[in-house]
């Protein structure tokens, strides 16, 4: 949609250096009107630094959270619904489980499950492979008789985005998403009325295109 709408698109370069001009910014030596830093609180603070030390503080201070998925297979294992809320316990990790099948068509879905742990840091103590033991018995319990094979069969993978989503404290001060005259932030860390969604991201690009649509 960009690219039909006369924007030029470089994928797979990361941007180095962030610097401000007298008419607007200027990106890696190339001269922009206004910068919008859609990506992680991380690079939006290295980025901005040099334009505003204290936002750039901000972003970087916050913690996260990570999550972990575990996909299970069994062929015998299906549902009506594609997501199951998991009862809560001491030995339950995750929340939710996804029912690809469900979700999805194609043979390979046909039988597998997604499991996911958010706020997952406790089970991640002992490392990654603890944890997904964690959420096949988990798995096991909260449907009897299914994930019954071994292991290694019924257990295909497992995986951990660490900082998946900022830690939602009480009181915690997000960044806003105003950097800087022409240099905006948007992610789900801007400070909104959403804690780490994707709703909150939505909102904050909105806010940014919009501001910068403005007429001076």
């Amino acid at each position: 949609w960009l690219q039909a709408n006369g924007a030029r698109c470089i994928a797979g370069r990361r941007a180095q250096a962030l610097a401000r001009q007298d008419d607007g910014w200027q990106v890696d030596g190339e001269d922009f009107d206004a910068v919008v830093l859609a990506c992680s609180p991380i690079e939006s603070a290295r980025l901005a630094a040099a334009a505003d030390p204290a936002w750039a503080a901000c972003a970087a201070g916050l913690r996260y959270e990570p999550i972990v998925t575990a996909w299970l297979r069994d062929d015998r294992q299906q549902t009506s619904e594609p997501m199951v809320a998991l009862p809560a316990g001491p030995q339950a990790p995750a929340q939710f489980a996804f029912d690809l099948g469900a979700l999805h068509s194609d043979q390979a879905s046909r039988g597998l499950w997604a499991f996911v742990a958010s706020s997952a840091a406790p089970w991640l103590g002992d490392g990654l492979a603890p944890c997904g033991q964690a959420l096949l018995t988990q798995a096991r319990q909260a449907f009897p008789g299914a994930f019954a094979g071994p292991d290694a069969e019924v257990l295909v993978h497992v995986a951990a985005e660490r900082r998946a989503t900022f830690a939602c404290t009480p009181g915690l001060a997000r960044p806003a998403g105003l950097i800087a005259p022409g240099l905006w932030a948007a992610g789900d860390a801007i400070a909104g009325p959403y804690p780490a969604t994707l709703e909150g991201a939505v909102r904050s690009g909105m806010a940014a295109a919009e501001a910068l649509c403005r007429p001076v």
